[in-house]
């Protein structure tokens, strides 16, 4: 009897999980619309219950490298894949960094802003 309740108990537990999607890795760059400065960009898109969390790798002025960590909301769908946003509060420099895009099956798209930039990151799924 312990044993039918013990695996009914693990059962029930595992019943609402599914295979965890992999992480996406994408690769691209980003633009900036007011200066026109580019730079080569990476991420890696874990999935989690609420959106994705990204890690985020390039280089700003050819040498110099950043790398950030944030988590993408899904706000809504569009025909092709769903909406992400983000904001997060930039610690040195003051204001917030405001991302939005949309995740399609061939990588993301996204505007951003910060401070007194704005531009674009285009990202595309390794192959």
């Amino acid at each position: 009897m312990l044993r039918l309740l013990i695996a009914l108990c693990i059962a029930f537990f595992f019943a609402g999980t599914s295979v965890a999607e992999p992480p996406q890795r994408l690769v691209g760059e980003w633009r900036s619309d007011k200066s026109g400065h580019h730079g080569p960009m990476r991420a890696k898109l874990t999935p989690t219950a609420t959106g994705y969390d990204m890690l985020v790798a390039g280089r700003f002025a050819v040498v110099f490298p950043f790398v950030y960590r944030t988590h993408l909301d899904i706000a809504g769908q569009t025909p092709e894949g769903p909406r992400l946003v983000a904001e997060k509060k930039l610690p040195l420099f003051g204001g917030s960094f405001k991302t939005g895009g949309v995740l399609t099956a061939d990588g993301l798209i996204a505007d951003y802003s910060a401070l007194k930039d704005t531009g674009k990151f285009i990202l595309m799924r390794r192959r």
